[in-house]
């Protein structure tokens, strides 16, 4: 969710949010309960594993009155087979975590979990440094949902997850994600995470008008409810052409798998239009992994015992992607325009430092930081030359023209 402070971002994350934190609370109740259980069971069981073994040395020793070394031996099995293994707390949300205690908590939470952070930024630096290049490509191989993963590590030993499934939601200054963004556009990070955020929003600010009433209890236990039904769903399984087991999954009607082939063509040729950008390209081609993802929930929001999914959810996911389409949109265009006019305003910040004739490469040559790519250097002067900040000057050569930049001395001086 991508907007200015106080665009009131975090109260509209804590609604949406709310079901969840519900269902984490209701499981950590649970396991609470569950964990007391336990502890008292593994007193008694104990005990009784104690009392047993000590039976099962007398009857090997022919020391016991009553049982044979047989009947010791089967007490003692069925004692230490009735151990109950220790309960684990079922996990909808984490806020900070090590990739390889997540390992452990997608091990034990194959339905996936939700990273939540009310600003993602101090997480996004964290996967900038040079010794997190594996979480980030940890992270990178999470958006899919349906691979496997296996940690090897002295300490925790060998740990698989099934299914690689992690959701990430939090909030954002556009300042904050314009680097990121940038670097996708010109090549310095372009890893496709970016183009993984693909229910990122970023609104306008508008003027709402001043509401004090209750929430909708009734509609709000509804949505709970749905949720609830959601979780509660069992996690069926199917065997592959290849005899492996895997997690099952939903397919189109044939009537929704055609209109997908149809309006996966559009999407198709509009990504690969020669007037549409490589990062906005990279985007609308993850699409095809969005659209049937979305349309999965809104069928099993609708009808949770559903064998397909139908052309009515179908239709109603890619009218989502269009909304989503309009803002990643802005995201990037805001970003590149962001991108061009900071490293304008850079270069006229530092214009006591230049010549008052100068050619690009004395710029590129200094090392200031921002200002090394030279197509960027360039639209940069062409803005500063637009807003009449420099005059451009092409002198004739032997070879290429030679293009120089003189700075207006009345913007300068004013």
């Amino acid at each position: 969710m991508i907007g200015n402070p106080s665009s009131m971002k975090s109260p509209a994350m804590r609604e949406s949010t709310a079901p969840l934190e519900r269902l984490a609370g209701m499981a950590r109740d649970r396991f609470n309960e569950q964990k007391k259980e336990y502890e008292l069971n593994k007193i008694m069981n104990e005990a009784m594993l104690a009392e047993a073994s000590k039976a099962l040395k007398d009857a090997q020793a022919g020391k016991h009155k009553t049982m044979t070394l047989e009947d010791a031996a089967r007490n003692y099995q069925e004692i230490r087979d009735a151990v109950i293994d220790a309960p684990s707390e079922k996990r909808y949300l984490i806020n900070d975590s090590t990739i390889e205690k997540l390992g452990e908590l997608l091990n034990k939470n194959p339905n996936g979990v939700m990273m939540l952070r009310d600003e993602i930024t101090g997480w996004l630096k964290g996967l900038d440094r040079e010794d997190k290049a594996s979480d980030r490509a940890f992270y990178l191989e999470a958006f899919n949902g349906s691979g496997s993963f296996t940690f090897d590590r002295i300490g925790r030993g060998t740990v698989y997850i099934e299914s690689l499934t992690v959701s990430m939601f939090g909030g954002i200054q556009p300042s904050k994600l314009a680097p990121y963004v940038q670097g996708s556009i010109n090549g310095v990070s372009d890893d496709g995470f970016v183009q993984r955020l693909q229910l990122a929003v970023y609104p306008d600010n508008v003027n709402l008008p001043y509401v004090d009433r209750y929430p909708n209890k009734e509609a709000k236990d509804k949505a709970f409810d749905l949720f609830i039904a959601l979780d509660d769903m069992p996690n069926q399984r199917y065997e592959d052409d290849y005899g492996i087991e895997r997690i099952a999954c939903l397919r189109f009607t044939p009537e929704a798998q055609a209109l997908f082939n149809q309006w996966y063509q559009l999407i198709k040729d509009e990504a690969r239009d020669e007037d549409t950008h490589v990062v906005m390209e990279s985007h609308l081609l993850k699409y095809s992994s969005l659209i049937p993802s979305l349309s999965l929930i809104l069928e099993l929001a609708d009808n949770q015992q559903a064998e397909a999914v139908n052309e009515t959810s179908l239709r109603r996911a890619i009218s989502w992607g269009m909304y989503l389409k309009s803002h990643a949109e802005r995201i990037y265009g805001y970003s590149f325009t962001s991108s061009i006019k900071d490293i304008a305003k850079k270069i006229y910040d530092r214009r006591d430092k230049l010549q008052q004739v100068f050619k690009l490469r004395d710029i590129q040559q200094r090392g200031w930081q921002g200002l090394t790519e030279h197509e960027q250097i360039k639209k940069a002067l062409s803005v500063l030359i637009e807003h009449g900040y420099l005059v451009e000057m092409t002198e004739a050569t032997a070879g290429r023209p030679s293009t120089s930049f003189r700075w207006n001395k009345n913007i300068q001086n004013a």
